[in-house]
């Protein structure tokens, strides 16, 4: 079997891939190519299928292959990376000044036997720095490698990447013996990067952010960490605000490394979605999520939140404002109104009790009793025992409204029957007893 180069005259991407002046069977990633030699104005065109099943490169017209042919069925490779560059690999041996190549030129090619439409975009291929303290992380902490001799410049390695033409693509590299993988999108930098536009996920087993993304460095910060440093309400101190040095390369005599692993997603907009199931966030430590400007939670069911203690706000957790539990206060409120519309004064003659009237009714004994009867009915405080005379009982559930419950959970969504100063929608948990 041997191999020889070829020019793309036709790049085939779907199976109906229109061309206004043939009405060939298209194939995806099929290409037509003349063989090179091949001159004068008639070429002599051939179709070809990618050599390998599963991987194919990116290919267009103008690009250079090589061909081979098994039993009788012509097979590619390529293109040939001409200029090292992933946006830019034209065939280097296209001769402009052939009579057929003229002809194609003036018509829909430049001068590099690309079509004139391709996008002319450049990007550069992906690089691997030096890093040296994650190169030799034991050996850069101890001083016992020295970058200028010829045994360090002579001791890399480079990472396995598949790259796009426009700045897209997939890195399973190492530092060390620490493996990684980050992929990227839309990344015109030769390394990736965080701050400067695009799309990153990545899975680094050592070393800081500003570590594995060396455009970023140290100055990385996170969205809502851009004016002030946030502060995360957790109790540990060290909690306090986002870890940016976790990974970070450290002495085993000094302090054993115990920081390995992350995963880092950047990008402009990240959406989470499910069509079926759950999504499910769960964490041995913290959850801390931050923004910017709002955050909203909205469901159709119901929401629990079920925590030892809830702070609303910083200040909260100094445990001066206690909330209010809803029932109870309903219960105060109605023995205080009792103690107010029970009163009596004690008139003529001597030692008869009255009862006490309110303003603008002072001569009728009574009426402040009458409107405490009032305020009670008007805002529904009763319930069980604690009736006005001549009215009838408030039947409510043992749960305060929530009627018809399975399980423990209601199966409606809300209570009724409540005091009117209840909300029907919101519930706290009472008191542990």
């Amino acid at each position: 079997m041997e191999f020889r180069a070829g020019h793309v005259e036709r790049v085939h991407t779907s199976y109906n891939d229109y061309h206004p002046t043939k009405r060939d069977q298209t194939e995806p990633q099929r290409v037509e190519f003349t063989p090179k030699g091949n001159r004068g104005i008639r070429k002599t065109v051939f179709s070809a299928h990618p050599l390998f099943r599963g991987v194919q490169d990116s290919i267009t017209r103008g690009d250079l292959i090589l061909y081979c042919s098994i039993e009788g069925r012509y097979y590619y490779l390529g293109p040939i990376n001409t200029k090292n560059k992933p946006s830019e690999s034209p065939d280097n041996t296209y001769d402009p000044g052939t009579v057929s190549n003229i002809i194609s030129v003036f018509n829909k090619d430049i001068k590099n036997g690309y079509n004139k439409n391709i996008p002319k975009k450049k990007v550069k291929k992906l690089s691997k720095p030096r890093h040296t303290s994650m190169d030799f992380p034991i050996e850069y902490l101890e001083n016992a490698v020295n970058p200028a001799l010829v045994e360090y410049a002579e001791s890399n390695f480079s990472d396995l990447m598949l790259e796009g033409r426009y700045g897209n693509a997939i890195r399973i590299g190492a530092r060390h013996q620490n493996p990684k993988i980050i992929i990227s999108n839309n990344n015109l930098r030769n390394v990736e990067t965080l701050s400067d536009g695009g799309s990153i996920f990545a899975m680094t087993s050592l070393g800081t952010i500003g570590d594995n993304f060396p455009v970023d460095g140290n100055n990385y910060r996170l969205s809502i960490d851009t004016d002030t440093i946030t502060e995360f309400s957790n109790d540990v101190q060290e909690e306090k605000t986002f870890n940016y040095q976790y990974g970070e390369v450290k002495l085993p005599t000094d302090n054993e490394q115990r920081e390995f692993d992350q995963i880092i997603i950047s990008s402009d907009k990240i959406t989470f979605n499910t069509l079926v199931n759950d999504v499910v966030v769960s964490s041995n430590r913290n959850i801390n999520i931050g923004a910017n400007k709002n955050i909203a939670i909205s469901n159709k069911g119901f929401s629990v939140i079920d925590s030892k203690n809830i702070y609303i706000g910083k200040q909260s957790k100094g445990r001066t404002e206690p909330m209010v539990l809803g029932d109870k206060l309903r219960e105060l409120l109605v023995r205080i109104l009792r103690l107010i519309g029970d009163s009596y004064s004690v008139g003529a003659p001597p030692g008869t009790p009255t009862p006490l009237s309110v303003f603008e009714s002072l001569t009728t004994p009574g009426t402040l009793k009458s409107e405490v009867n009032k305020i009670i009915s008007d805002f529904n405080l009763l319930e069980g025992g604690e009736l006005i005379p001549g009215q009838t009982p408030i039947q409510l559930s043992s749960t305060r409204g929530n009627l018809n419950i399975v399980d423990g959970v209601p199966t409606t969504d809300r209570a009724d029957n409540l005091a009117s100063f209840l909300s029907k929608h919101h519930f706290i948990e009472p008191n542990r007893s």
